[in-house]
């Protein structure tokens, strides 16, 4: 990775989101995102980053706090990091996922997630007040987090889930994300079979940052 250029890009993301009118910042602390997220109206904590289920550790685990002029809560997301070890992604998520949610089998075969193995850094829990959802400004909030994940990790995954109605919408793709498959399996309360997997690899974050860094001299062509 280029770090000068993940640098630049994150720099440009911060600038955006502060013109319109979001201060990004970035805690380990996660116990007090639990009290914060508790004074939300209608959101609720993700489980894999509840602290009562799982050990999370200040070198394993963010959040991304974003206030607005006035010092209110207008946007949560965070990231955290395991090492699947000799396992896949796919056998770490069915013993993390079944301390939380009743599942039923599988309903399709050759889960990609049986093909990501080693550092994998989960990507979610995000909320976006509603005026900044109208705004258009949730992509951008992902695009922070996403980056902000890679380059605290540089891991060889980054994954996140999607509901059908932000996928169908474009927000996935919006977000940076470029490989979706179908969950395949239904967590109850959580996640329906039909709903999307999401993930980047190391070499597909490295790729992104090169891509989307700003360049000089670089402009479309007449079509």
């Amino acid at each position: 990775m280029n770090p000068f250029n993940a640098s630049f890009l994150m720099s440009e993301l911060i600038d955006e989101a502060e013109e319109a009118g979001i201060r990004i910042s970035f805690r380990t602390d996660i116990a007090a995102l639990y009290r914060l997220e508790n004074e939300l109206t209608g959101k609720a904590l993700s489980p894999l980053f509840h602290p009562g289920k799982f050990d999370l550790v200040s070198d394993r685990v963010f959040w991304i706090h974003g206030t607005n002029e006035e010092g209110r809560t207008v946007h949560v997301q965070a990231s955290k990091l395991d090492d699947t070890g000799r396992n896949n992604l796919e056998e770490l998520l069915q013993a993390q996922l079944a301390r939380c949610f009743h599942s039923d089998p599988p309903l399709t075969n050759g889960s990609p997630m049986r093909a990501l193995q080693g550092l994998c850094a989960y990507h979610g829990d995000t909320w976006v007040d509603r005026d900044l959802r109208k705004n258009g400004l949730g992509p951008l909030l992902t695009k922070i987090g996403l980056l902000a994940t890679f380059i605290r990790w540089q891991p060889d995954y980054v994954y996140a889930w999607f509901e059908n109605p932000i996928m169908y919408g474009g927000f996935g793709v919006r977000s940076w994300y470029t490989n979706f498959a179908r969950v395949g399996q239904h967590w109850h309360k959580w996640i329906l079979p039909q709903e999307f997997f999401s993930w980047m690899s190391h070499e597909d974050m490295i790729n992104l940052i090169e891509l989307e860094t700003p360049r000089s001299g670089l402009k479309h062509l007449p079509r």
